[in-house]
């Protein structure tokens, strides 16, 4: 299945996608998406900011991942269109290894490590490139993991 593009997307990302199976609830001051799956999405976009520059932002920007079980952790995989990205966890305990990413699919996958701790947020840094000469700025997301 293709998406507004070329490139190769999974049936189940393009389906979970449409069907907006991201539900949202709020928390503080930010809108965070709660999601009860064992695969989930996040849409990376590469956005024009107000100083010129552009930035991988990601849909949802706070994840938070409910019924997160440490035997079965589950996954998370970003989708994009740009040209590449990178994405790099914050050092934690325990450590959330860097996502494995395609720029030919416009996809990277992690698979949740076991013993993440419930109610933590775990902090992510978005990089990469919009076309071959533009670089994304870094964007500070984040996901957390609940029962």
């Amino acid at each position: 299945m293709t998406v507004g593009s070329s490139r190769r997307v999974h049936p189940w990302l393009a389906a979970f996608l449409a069907a907006g199976a991201v539900c949202s609830a709020s928390c503080a001051s930010e809108k965070a998406h709660l999601v009860r799956e064992k695969e989930h999405a996040v849409l990376l976009r590469s956005e024009l900011q107000s100083n010129g520059h552009r930035k991988g932002v990601a849909h949802p920007h706070y994840l938070i991942i409910c019924g997160y079980d440490p035997a079965n952790p589950g996954s998370v995989t970003w989708v994009y269109r740009h040209k590449s990205t990178r994405i790099r966890f914050e050092p934690s305990t325990p450590a959330i290894p860097d996502p494995t990413c395609d720029d030919g699919l416009g996809e990277c996958t992690l698979q949740l490590p076991k013993g993440l701790v419930f109610g933590t947020k775990y902090k992510y840094t978005v990089t990469g490139k919009h076309d071959g000469t533009t670089d994304l700025d870094p964007n500070d997301p984040y996901i957390q993991v609940d029962r």
